[in-house]
């Protein structure tokens, strides 16, 4: 009998894939608003929605990339940028997990209520890059491989015989926080200074920011090894995103 497997990411968690429209929600939005694609900004998707915001109808809710020398996604009313979001991704960041923070932008009508929710063609934390699956006389070789990890638990296996219902064979886990395999951080857990090493391909730029999104810690043009020093600030969970020539990776680091 035919036997058909996914792996299924655990928790929250799945390989990169996504729908075409976003979803948002939260602080001044009422009830959640779809946006859809409307093309591209600066080389990236946009996206396009209306709804009632600040209790106006009719608003004009955009997504969309800012390019150099800002270099942010930002949420926009009827075109005026409320919140952004420094993580240089290809599609935009979704708040959960929230490893990307959307920050609020001071200067406009306060914006009070849940927290805001960016979800559907969002970023999400593990990328798959490999998948094969070859029979065998008794079972099925499962084989994949991930680029990178952040807060994985790991992926279940399942089986089916119909593609409709599905049995839970193993748990495998996870990397949980798996650095790209273009440069390592040592010391982390730590006291605030860490050091990255690079592999052959040079880092372009290194990026700190707290959990409010603030940077705290810019170093650009490496090659070899950097000393990372955020000795100053307050003890707490920190996100370093690295970015060489062709690859952007994001590490949580923990300062103690």
């Amino acid at each position: 009998m035919k036997k058909i497997y996914t792996v299924l990411a655990a928790m929250l968690f799945c390989f990169a894939s996504y729908s075409q429209s976003l979803v948002i929600s939260g602080q001044c939005i009422s009830g959640s608003i779809t946006l859809s694609p409307a093309g591209t900004i600066d080389g990236k998707p946009a996206y396009l929605g209306t709804g009632t915001i600040l209790s106006t109808p009719g608003v004009e809710l955009s997504v969309f990339w800012i390019g150099a020398p800002d270099n942010v996604w930002v949420i926009a009313f009827d075109g005026q940028p409320f919140y952004q979001n420094t993580c240089n991704t290809t599609i935009p960041p979704g708040t959960s997990p929230n490893i990307c923070q959307w920050t609020f932008l001071a200067g406009n009508p306060a914006c009070t209520g849940a927290p805001l929710s960016v979800t559907g063609s969002v970023v999400l934390p593990v990328t798959l890059t490999d998948f094969t699956a070859t029979a065998r006389t008794t079972d099925v070789l499962l084989n994949w491989k991930t680029s990178q990890e952040i807060n994985n638990k790991g992926f279940m296996v399942q089986r089916s015989t119909d593609g409709v219902r599905w049995t839970d064979l193993r748990f495998v886990n996870g990397a949980v926080n798996s650095p790209s395999k273009f440069f390592t951080v040592a010391n982390n857990p730590g006291n605030g200074i860490y050091k990255v090493n690079s592999s052959n391909n040079a880092v372009v730029e290194m990026v700190v920011s707290d959990a409010s999104g603030k940077i705290v810690f810019t170093s650009k043009n490496i090659s070899g090894s950097q000393v990372i020093d955020i000795s100053r600030q307050a003890p707490g969970v920190y996100w370093l995103r690295v970015k060489n020539a062709s690859e952007i990776a994001t590490v949580k680091l923990i300062k103690l």
